[in-house]
């Protein structure tokens, strides 16, 4: 079944998809890729390329309608980036109590990039891009 893209929104947790979870207000969209390296296992007798699993990584991004209040979570991320602190961030669906992950994914991550675009009339964005460190989890879980 098909999914409206606004159902699933980007927020900042207090960890890997516990504690509180703070919209990033402002959000215009968003993205998650996740990666695994591909380890070539073929030899010289190979008629075909064989492969084994390596590690998994990841990287995404959040774009903003740019807010530069003090209070808010993309002021957040703009300290992060500045001081090369990791954030733990949620992307997808919260339950009605809006702290419990139901679909999504959850992960840490720094801050490899601060994308501002200045337009002439219209709206000023912040894109974020992301680099997950560590595993990320994901909402149902995975057996």
């Amino acid at each position: 079944m098909a999914v409206n893209g606004n159902s699933r929104r980007t927020y900042l947790t207090d960890g890997k998809g516990t504690g509180s979870f703070t919209w990033v207000a402002g959000e215009t969209s968003s993205n998650l890729s996740l990666q695994r390296n591909m380890i070539e296992t073929s030899d010289k007798n190979s008629e075909h390329a064989t492969f084994i699993a390596g590690r998994q990584s990841g990287t995404g991004s959040v774009t903003v309608n740019l807010d530069d209040s003090a209070t808010t979570s993309q002021r957040k991320m703009v300290e992060a980036f500045h001081n090369g602190q990791s954030i733990f961030v949620f992307m997808g669906e919260v339950g009605t109590d809006g702290k419990t992950p139901t679909n999504g994914t959850a992960y840490e991550a720094l801050i490899s990039g601060l994308d501002r675009d200045y337009p002439d009339d219209a709206v000023v964005t912040a894109t974020f891009n992301l680099q997950l460190t560590g595993a990320p989890l994901e909402y149902p879980s995975i057996s």
